[in-house]
Parts: structure tokens; sequence; C-alpha cells
């Protein structure tokens, strides 16, 4: 009996990271580049139910009668990197990327990240930077700005009152995986040259605010009935315990 309980008990942790994952998203639908995280859950093995007909000889005859599940456990966290709409805001240092692959940015530390978040701003030191601080690189390092008129052609030029300051620096990754809301990490980062640098534009969240708030209520549903099966086995361990001590 007690099999039930643990499958319940089962569900509800799983259910609990598919509602923070959901949660997540939900936050971030206005957050710029952002990509949206999905969850896969696998069951536990099944174990296979026999019938004992021992009116068949006094081992027994094993007649198969179904399977019987042990509850689910979260298999992976995913995130789903396909691109989120465009959005026009006609910002100097705004910029998007139409195709594949990441802006590479650095921490003040020298770490690198990749992104796709565009919305950049000038350090105190005219340094191209993201909204967080990180410093956005160009093919031969950071890129200073020492003028007003700036122009970033499709290959990523950076011009400023005419004169090249820098290449952004755009590359496909192997691997990627999140470590912030717009920030991922990955490996064998190689030039990307087939995307297109769109100045004036971000790109938005490719979050469903719909789906996500439709997900939502599901899991919702679904953590309210396995609690009501909890609730119920141990409503009925009650009365067995009760019974037991009355004997």
């Amino acid at each position: 009996m007690l099999r039930g309980l643990y499958t319940s008990a089962s569900s509800l942790t799983n259910l609990l990271k598919k509602n923070e994952v959901c949660a997540n998203n939900l936050a971030n639908t206005d957050t710029n580049g952002f990509k949206k995280q999905g969850t896969v859950s696998k069951t536990f093995a099944e174990t296979l139910l026999y019938h004992l007909d021992y009116e068949k000889g006094p081992q027994g005859v094993k007649t198969p009668i179904g399977t019987l599940g042990k509850g689910v456990v979260l298999d992976e966290v995913y995130t789903n990197y396909n691109q989120g709409a465009l959005e026009n805001t006609g910002g100097q240092l705004d910029i998007a990327l139409e195709g594949q692959g990441f802006l590479v940015v650095e921490d003040t530390a020298g770490n690198q990240f990749y992104t796709r978040n565009g919305s950049l701003k000038l350090s105190p030191e005219g340094i191209l930077t993201t909204q967080t601080g990180h410093i956005v690189r160009g093919t031969g390092g950071p890129i200073q700005i020492n003028g007003s008129n700036i122009n970033i052609t499709e290959q990523g030029e950076v011009y400023v009152d005419g004169q090249l300051a820098g290449v952004l620096q755009v590359v496909d990754i192997t691997n990627p995986y999140k470590v912030g809301d717009s920030l991922v990490q990955g490996e064998n980062p190689t030039p990307q040259t087939q995307t297109k640098i769109r100045q004036g534009f971000v790109e938005k969240s490719n979050v469903s605010a719909v789906e996500e708030m439709t997900r939502l209520i599901t899991i919702m549903r679904a953590y309210e009935t396995n609690q009501k099966v909890i609730q119920a086995y141990d409503n009925t361990l009650d009365k067995l315990i009760n019974q037991a001590g009355n004997l």
C-alpha cells in the first residue's frame, strides 16, 4: 500500500522542479536575449505483476497481469535556444543577432561568457559593455568608443564618427549551458560569419507568457491531485493504526 504513497511523493518532488523552471521563465518574459527552459522526466523501472493460480499445482501458475509504475524523477532541465522576436528600439547601442551564434563578453576578472542580449552601453571609460557591465569583446579585444556617431554594420564592424573602432566577435559554441538570465558558457568557440547584426534592434525573450501560464496551471493541478492522494493514504494509515491499537 505504501508504494502508492512513495509514487505520489516522487511526483510532488518532480512537479516542484517543473514549477520552479516555469516560474523562472515567466519572470524573464521581458529579459532581452533570455532563452526559456523546459524539463524532461523519466519513470523508475516498472515492476511486472503476476497472478498465481494455486489450483493448477502446488507451485502455482504465474500469469502476467500487467506492470506497476513506481513514480517519476526529473531527468534533465534543457534550454530552448530558438531565436526570439526582434524589437526595433532605434538605439545606437542596441544590436540583435539575426541567425545563430553569440556575442563574446567577459567580466572584470577575464572570465569569458556568451550572450544574445544586445542591449549595450558605454562604461565610464568609453568601453562597450552589456547592461550588467560585462565587456563586449571585439576580434581585437574590447571596443573603445571615442565619439558620438556610432554605426554598426551587418558584419559587426563598429564605426565611430566614420572611423573603424572594432569588429564584434560572434561565435558558435558546442554544449552551451546557462550561467545567468542571459549568459551562457560552452565549448569550442568558432567564428560565426553568417549571422547578421541588426543595429537599433534587440532580441526579446523567446518565452510565451500564455504557454507558461497554461503550463503553470497544469502543474498546480497535478500537484493538488498528488497532495490529495497522499492525504488519502495518510487517513487510511491512521485508521489502521487506531484499529491495531484497539486489538
